[in-house]
């Protein structure tokens, strides 16, 4: 699909973000992956409970609901072998981390809506009713104390009462999810969220700490850093990016094209580029687009090994060709593609800078 043809039946676009009409620079590049957390050996990482500690979803496991939560832990084979337990088991491994439970979470319920608590006495971040639904969830009086914690909202409660932690680990896939990394950051935590999916409402918001998406983590000199993976996109090249209209659960393959839509309002750029629409395992529409259109950059997200085959070869074909990767580092395909391809791959920064 064409950026013409896009505009034209705007299919996507109820979907997605419709994209501002303003008056763009031109002939200019930005470097994209700049951002870094450096995580110094020793340090205390908080993170939230679910998918780190304990897993509500998995049954009959090591790691499911019966399992005790501990609040410190240096050993990874004590953390879920996946996703937001895995990156944290990589912080253990090179830079000797303590890991640390944010819990629990206080939730009210307002207007039969749910609000986690800030650690100031204010409910203001949103919390979705399914995490209300968790059997772990305890009623006191007119709160409601929730134990398996997931997402930035529901880990403010505890972080903001504490300053010891270099860096915070949670999902931001909900709106009020970022609205509590950046109240977080603002404080002068580091805010590192692998699944993504709403970090492009913090572009060009600044704060005192680092906020970093779906960025892959290297061993450093002092322990690990995360992030620190640029690459240099130039506005001359045709850039693909994909998104989705569904609300199921391809609705994170929507990811690249919410950032793409802020970042160039906010950088007043007027790339060429062309939306595709790809679900889960689908990346080889946006190589076949890129091929098509002769593109060398691509924006899009990695689940599975589907999704990284073709976007493999396709690095691999040729030095020149670059990919932006979102909601993928939580995932063995998208980490790998990340790890292998350093030179080529990079993440959703909010610290862009003009190239």
């Amino acid at each position: 699909m064409t950026r013409r043809e896009f505009i034209k039946y705007s299919v996507l676009l109820a979907a997605s973000l419709a994209l501002p009409k303003l008056s763009y620079a031109k002939n200019t590049g930005f470097v994209i992956g700049t951002s870094k957390i450096i995580i110094t050996r020793g340090s205390i990482i908080g993170t939230q409970v679910d998918r780190v500690f304990r897993d509500i979803q998995w049954s009959g496991s090591e790691f499911d609901i019966t399992r005790k939560i501990q609040h410190f832990i240096n050993d990874k084979k004590e953390l879920l072998p996946y996703m937001e337990g895995r990156l944290s088991q990589l912080l253990i491994e090179y830079a000797e981390v303590m890991v640390n439970s944010l819990t629990p979470s206080i939730v009210k319920q307002i207007d039969n809506t749910y609000f986690a608590n800030d650690g100031e006495g204010n409910y203001k971040f949103y919390v979705s009713s399914d995490k209300m639904g968790y059997p772990s969830v305890q009623r006191n009086c007119e709160d409601f104390i929730c134990v398996d914690t997931h997402g930035f909202n529901m880990i403010a409660h505890e972080a903001s009462k504490r300053r010891k932690y270099s860096t915070l680990i949670a999902c931001m896939d909900l709106q009020s999810k970022a609205d509590a990394a950046f109240y977080l950051a603002s404080l002068g935590h580091n805010c590192y969220a692998p699944c993504d999916r709403y970090l492009y409402t913090l572009i060009g918001k600044p704060t005192k700490g680092v906020i970093i998406g779906s960025a892959p983590i290297h061993k450093h000199k002092l322990g690990a850093v995360i992030g620190d993976q640029p690459i240099i996109i130039n506005l001359k090249e045709t850039i693909i990016v994909q998104t989705s209209p569904d609300e199921n659960e391809n609705r994170y393959c929507d990811t690249p094209f919410r950032y793409f839509s802020e970042l160039i309002d906010y950088l007043r750029i007027a790339p060429d580029y062309v939306v595709v629409s790809a679900g889960i395992g689908e990346t080889k529409k946006i190589i076949d687009s890129a091929e098509t259109e002769k593109a060398t950059v691509i924006f899009v997200r990695i689940r599975n090994k589907e999704d990284a085959d073709p976007i493999s070869e396709w690095l691999k074909s040729n030095k020149h060709h670059k990919a932006v990767l979102f909601h993928s580092a939580p995932y063995d395909a998208g980490y790998e593609i990340f790890t292998k391809f350093k030179t080529q791959t990079t993440f959703g920064d909010l610290n862009i800078k003009r190239a």
